[in-house]
């Protein structure tokens, strides 16, 4: 209720340059609580581990329950570049099984691919950002693999 009731008052004051004192610590409030809600983009990996991070927040910030202790322990490969990348240069083969066992399990997350957000456009643009990923490394790290 108090989100639906900010964004009420701020469509209403765009039209006002005169605000009182109230509205203004109503419209602080409600600009503290959207600030609260919005995940970072590197607040995605704990997503995609299975955890509501946004929940968490709003129950502890803004309903105030007690919050028990969470450790976020499920084991996801969350990546940007494309898999195939990780096996080409990473030199750590620990890292690489530990990566084709979440790969197997289909436990392998990319922000930037999101099912639901599939449009023609989008998708063109993800594509094009993964060969970019093979053309910088093959640039940059010259198939050497990378170093410690």
């Amino acid at each position: 209720l108090d989100l639906a009731q900010y964004r009420e008052m701020e469509v209403f004051t765009q039209f006002s340059s005169d605000l009182d004192e109230e509205t203004k610590s109503q419209l602080a409030y409600g600009q503290s609580l959207m600030y609260i809600l919005r995940q970072g983009r590197s607040s995605y990996f704990v997503t995609a581990a299975g955890y509501n991070i946004a929940k968490w927040l709003a129950d502890d910030v803004i309903y105030n329950k007690p919050m028990d202790l969470t450790i976020a322990t499920n084991k996801v490969l969350y990546t940007i570049i494309p898999t195939k990348i990780i096996f080409d240069y990473c030199p750590d083969t620990a890292v690489k099984a530990e990566a084709k066992k979440l790969i197997d399990e289909g436990k392998v997350v990319n922000s930037y691919y999101y099912k639901k957000d599939r449009s023609l456009m989008r998708w063109l643009m993800f594509r094009r950002n993964q060969h970019n990923y093979f053309e910088k490394y093959k640039r940059y790290f010259n198939n050497k693999g990378l170093r410690d």
